[in-house]
């Protein structure tokens, strides 16, 4: 117990000094306006999984607790151990944390030109069976605790296009904007 809670304090403690040192690693391979963007989106990135990680332990982690214990009944009685329960909940909030990121990371690859909204808006079909297979994966074998995690990850997704959109066209417009003094 006390190792993984100690464990869970220590990567929290931490990621801010690792943060700063995967930037030193990078940075000299990113151009100007790379590190501009990276720089911009590190907030709502941070942000974002903030959001995703209190929507696993306020929402999801309760309905999943609450099925594992109907899954016992009255027949066996349920017993936890804190190792446990915290390495669940950990396994159970922090990847439904990381998947949150999902539309900020979209704004920054179509920032650097990975991706444009219509890669994305072609690619939904497949996107969505996609974040559907991964909620699955990353909820207990229940089919509520699936759907808690997809019906957002598909908004996220679509939101992320949204962002998409309306990064691509500024940066269309600044394309324009400068052609248009050179010229």
């Amino acid at each position: 117990v006390y190792f993984v809670l100690a464990g869970a304090f220590a990567l929290v403690a931490i990621f801010p000094i690792a943060l700063f040192h995967l930037w030193r690693f990078i940075s000299p391979a990113l151009s100007e306006e790379e590190r501009k963007g990276f720089l911009l989106y590190l907030p709502p990135l941070l942000f974002s999984f903030l959001v995703g990680v209190l929507f696993g332990f306020y929402i999801l982690f309760p309905n999943v607790m609450t099925f594992l214990m109907s899954l016992a009944g009255d027949q066996m009685n349920t017993m936890f151990t804190a190792e446990k329960y915290f390495r669940f909940l950990l396994n159970l909030t922090l990847p439904i944390g990381f998947l949150f990121e999902l539309p900020i990371v979209v704004m920054f690859l179509t920032r650097i030109g990975l991706l444009n909204p219509i890669q994305l808006t072609k690619a939904r079909k497949i996107a969505y069976l996609l974040l559907t297979i991964l909620s699955t994966l990353v909820t207990p074998p229940d089919l509520i605790s699936a759907v808690l995690v997809a019906i957002p990850l598909v908004l996220l997704y679509e939101l992320g296009i949204l962002l998409s959109r309306k990064v691509y066209a500024n940066k269309q417009r600044e394309a324009l904007k400068t052609s248009m003094e050179v010229s």
